[in-house]
């Protein structure tokens, strides 16, 4: 990342007309969210005052002084191989143990701590209540969007400075319907809330960073340490997300090369935060497993037996990078008329399943124009074209990275994962519509590609929200 500062450049337009558009999107989002949520029978808390899912069960362990959730059922121990998915089912369903960790007689969580630490810890220890998992996915899908649009509006003000007046609420409409963001609130479990936890960590971290390494103001060490934390925080929600430091890195070199006022503490100021959180996370993973890169997934305690199981293959990447990019939709003549590719999962290892999923650039086409715009928004940057190719670079690069990531450890796709991505290439290829049609060299007059831009975001706002309106408990689209 390098650039960005606000323009004073503002899009101009009918004013009411601006007013009541921005009220349909807002409308037709709100009420998008209102339905995926399923606010009807969700409530803020859990009623019953058992803990919940895995973030909520480690809030109650880490007031409690305890790094593990407690110890192991007795039978459960007495087992020749507690990973046996056969003989552990009674006391992974039983005791509600599916795919919990099991480690030297103790129960731990596969996943990260920091929802955790974050949400449900601050709530537990002030109100002394247990926040369901619907909630916290909700709260943070909401700040995805919130960080999306704020990335947009500091990059788009550099680089799109003479964008049309409609391009805010495109903008809302293509970040906020065009995407997973949606559907993943109509799943709303504790699996759903870890990824929505790290994705608006990470794009928060992409808003602020954009914002503190404009070229036109001295850089903020203060902003750059946040980010360093945000980045770092991202990768106990998400151990992948540690890709992020490749934007840390990038951002490290500009300011050697440009040597901003203070440029010294800046680097220390980003870097401090983000090693200091990974240092912690090793030490974490080291107190309770013995191995600091062990989250917990070689103890899991799912449909099959992880030890048997052949993670991180690459032979799992073609058939999962095919899914997440090229896979689906389905359609069919009854409502709503779009769905995720079948689920075809099995605790069968040896051959590729996927569990309801649909990929970016089939599902929403809007995403793929605006990769294509690339090229054409790099050349009509002007001054700013290196600025502009090593930002959107940049995060093509974090966003690839996150592809292979998820594609590598197991043998089987699913929607929840594309979470990762979407969000970013989603701001990449508006980044670049916007710069190709409103940028520094001026507008464009190229309105054939404005009308399939819209028409493109038209659909695939709309297939965003199809998508939730049948969800299945536990995997999504039916």
């Amino acid at each position: 990342m390098l650039t960005f500062s606000r323009s004073k450049t503002e899009p101009i337009g009918p004013i009411r007309t601006r007013h009541w558009l921005w009220a349909v999107v807002l409308v037709i989002l709100a009420l998008a969210i209102v339905h995926a949520f399923r606010i009807d029978h969700v409530s803020l808390y859990q009623t019953n005052g058992e803990p919940v899912g895995f973030q909520t069960k480690m809030a109650e362990a880490f007031l409690d002084g305890r790094l593990d959730l407690g110890p192991a059922p007795a039978g459960l121990v007495d087992l020749a191989n507690q990973w046996d998915p056969v003989a552990n089912r009674t006391y992974r369903y039983d005791h509600k143990l599916h795919d919990f960790s099991y480690f030297e007689g103790r129960i731990y969580s596969p996943f990260g701590p920091t929802p955790a630490l974050l949400l449900h810890l601050p709530i537990r220890a002030v109100t002394g209540k247990l926040v369901s998992p619907e909630v916290a996915t909700l709260s943070w899908t909401l700040g995805i969007l919130v960080a999306a649009f704020a990335a947009y509006r500091i990059l788009a003000s550099r680089f799109a400075p003479h964008r049309p007046a409609w391009s805010e609420l495109a903008a809302v409409a293509a970040l906020g319907l065009a995407g997973p963001t949606i559907w993943i609130l109509s799943i709303g479990r504790p699996y759903e809330e870890s990824i929505v936890c790290g994705s608006f960590l990470l794009m928060t971290g992409i808003a602020l960073l954009a914002k503190a390494t404009n070229n036109l103001s001295p850089p903020s060490p203060f902003t750059l340490a946040v980010v360093g934390l945000l980045f770092g925080l991202a990768i106990g929600a998400r151990p992948h997300l540690i890709g992020a430091g490749l934007l840390i890195g990038i951002s490290i070199i500009w300011l050697i090369r440009t040597k901003p006022l203070k440029w010294r503490l800046c680097i220390s100021a980003i870097c401090i935060p983000y090693v200091a959180i990974v240092l912690l996370l090793l030490a974490y993973n080291y107190l309770r497993f013995g191995n600091p890169l062990e989250f917990g997934t070689s103890y899991q305690m799912a449909g099959y037996d992880v030890a048997k199981y052949p993670l991180y293959s690459l032979g799992n990447f073609i058939p999962n990078f095919s899914d997440y990019l090229f896979g689906g939709p389905r359609f069919e003549a009854a409502w709503p008329h779009v769905h995720l590719l079948e689920n075809t999962w099995f605790d069968l290892p040896d051959k590729h399943r996927n569990e309801p999923v649909a990929g970016m650039l089939t599902t929403f086409p809007v995403i793929a124009l605006g990769l294509r715009c690339t090229p054409l928004a790099i050349r009509r940057a002007g001054h700013l074209r290196t600025h502009l190719s090593v930002t959107l670079g940049s995060l093509a690069l974090l966003g690839a990275g996150i592809i292979m990531a998820i594609s590598v450890p197991f043998n089987s796709s699913t929607m929840r994962y594309t979470v990762d991505f979407i969000p970013i290439f989603g701001l990449i290829g508006l980044i670049a519509f916007m710069a190709s049609i409103g940028g520094v060299s001026g507008v464009s007059h190229r309105p054939w590609l404005t009308r399939c831009w819209l028409a493109l975001l038209a659909w695939s706002a709309a297939v965003g929200v199809l998508l939730s309106l049948t969800a299945c408990p536990g995997t999504g689209s039916c």
